[in-house]
């Protein structure tokens, strides 16, 4: 008997399958239109806005956005000065980028950010001559009598940010009414492991950052390290727990001189010096008020007169123990508020410090 071919089996319709590779074209094509389109709409959307909402001249340069990686970027932001200050720009920003998956974002908690990258920022800020700050000219202008209502802020979602890496930073503050100018150029900050409302499990974020100042007589620079744990804006009278490491070096009294108090001379010869070293560590404990908050750690000042003041830091947040704060309080006056926004009593012994350098005969011119 022959052998009769085996019948062969009806293909199933296809029908499933066409449909499928057609929503998926179509979600491409969505995808790619996305792409191109979003960063064209920010882009226009922000030069008709800008203007209108900060009410001075604004412009972006550009925007990207990317749907699939989560990653939104922004370039060459320029903020004007506004009405009443001097021409040229109050912000210029190179770009900005920012990677948050989506998906992550919305399903998991907390809000993952894995990186935000700032690369190029001027900043020229101005107080003039009534003290009022160019910043709070920027927007609509309530007035002064009208009361804002207060409203409860709403609470924070749980974020975790892994990197945060800003570079290429300068500001400028001209203070008009001392006829006062500092700059600070080639800043650089980098925080990593950040956790707001949340316990990562990782251990503390770290945080680093570099300043440089000038001056006619020196160039110096300013140096951070520290660790901190998780910050909770919704507890703000509890301060997370800090480690922090602080090195000021080569900085000259002349870059403040309109601020020393009584004058530049008795406040040199009473400080031992026109420039200083400073180095500072402190640490605030865990606590959940600043009354259980303690502050430990030290620091030193070398003046180049020769004189070495150092002393322990100590106290609660709720009453810290601070002699530099004091020491440095007592040749600026009030202008160390006014610059710093501390308040009077923040230090204890800063009197007595500043008074053992004052013995000194040394006058500095």
């Amino acid at each position: 008997m022959t052998n009769l071919p085996e019948p062969s089996v009806p293909k199933k319709p296809s029908h499933k399958k066409g449909c499928l590779k057609v929503f998926l074209i179509l979600v491409i094509l969505l995808a790619v239109g996305l792409h191109f389109a979003v960063p064209v709409i920010v882009t226009s959307v922000a030069n008709s806005q800008l203007p209108q909402q900060l009410h001075t001249d604004s412009s972006l340069g550009g925007a990207k956005v990317n749907l699939l990686t989560g990653s939104f970027g922004l370039h060459e932001l320029s903020i004007s000065q506004p009405e009443g200050f001097e021409e040229g720009e109050l912000l210029r920003m190179g770009s900005m980028s920012v990677s948050a998956p989506i998906i992550k974002a919305v399903r998991q908690n907390p809000v993952l950010v894995r990186r935000v990258h700032l690369d190029g920022l001027d900043l020229h800020l101005i107080s003039n001559e009534e003290q009022v700050l160019n910043v709070t000219r920027i927007g609509p202008q309530a007035p002064e009598e009208e009361e804002i209502a207060k409203t409860e802020p709403a609470a924070p979602p749980p974020v975790w940010i892994k990197e945060i890496f800003l570079e290429n930073l300068n500001l400028v503050f001209h203070d008009l009414a001392q006829e006062w100018k500092i700059e600070l150029s080639d800043m650089r900050f980098e925080v990593h492991n950040l956790q707001v409302e949340y316990d990562a499990g990782k251990g503390p974020g770290r945080i680093m950052g570099i300043v440089g100042f000038h001056s006619p007589k020196a160039s110096g620079q300013l140096r951070l390290h520290g660790k901190i744990g998780t910050i909770f804006p919704s507890k703000p009278e509890q301060v997370p727990t800090l480690q922090l490491a602080v090195g000021l070096i080569g900085f000259d009294l002349d870059l403040v001189s309109p601020f020393l108090k009584p004058s530049p001379v008795v406040a040199k010869t009473a400080f031992g010096g026109s420039g200083f070293d400073f180095t500072v560590f402190m640490q605030i404990s865990p606590g959940e008020s600043a009354e259980s908050q303690a502050i430990a750690g030290s620091f030193q000042l070398e003046t180049d007169g020769g004189h070495i003041i150092s002393n322990s830091l100590g106290g609660t947040l709720a009453e810290p123990v601070l002699p530099f704060v004091g020491l440095f309080g007592d040749i600026m006056g009030n202008q160390l508020g006014r610059v710093t926004q501390l308040g009077e009593n923040i230090a204890r012994g800063g009197v007595e410090a500043g008074m053992a350098v004052a013995s000194t005969p040394t006058l500095v011119t």
